[in-house]
């Protein structure tokens, strides 16, 4: 396969590591919406920064098209996820731990929707993956 394939996805994952790297070392001092705020200033200004490699840099029409209900979903939800594992990792959640059970629960939850909702398959050997997902979660929460 080609890396365009897989590239995305390693983007993703490296994304991911520094994510919760930075959430965990925030300083508990720092006021969480303060932070996230901040974080989003950023965010704003590597996406202007970053907008050519998509073909060309932003425009009004992009801005327009992008004005729509699922765009302010994508944002609350970014705050919900953002606020969430800042939190969670505050009140002393173990980093791995913490991420585990959170995708292990949405990857339950998406493939429920994604079958429900899209139509995708949900075959004796995905629900077997989600059900060693969980078990596997759960051996990793639970102490010996």
């Amino acid at each position: 396969m080609k890396m365009t394939f897989f590239g995305p996805l390693l983007t993703a994952i490296a994304g991911q590591v520094a994510y919760h790297l930075a959430q965990k070392s925030v300083p508990a001092a720092a006021n969480p919406f303060a932070t996230l705020s901040f974080a989003y200033l950023v965010g704003m200004v590597a996406c202007v920064v970053a907008a050519p490699l998509a073909g060309n840099s932003l425009s009004m029409g992009d801005l327009r098209v992008a004005y729509s209900w699922q765009t302010w979903l994508l944002g609350a939800s970014v705050v919900a996820i953002e606020i969430g594992y800042l939190l969670a990792y505050r009140s002393g959640w173990p980093i791995g731990v913490a991420f585990a059970i959170a995708a292990t629960a949405t990857t339950v939850l998406l493939a429920i929707v994604g079958a429900l909702w899209f139509g995708e398959i949900l075959g004796s050997r995905r629900i077997l993956g989600l059900t060693l997902a969980t078990v596997g979660v759960w051996l990793v929460v639970t102490r010996p």
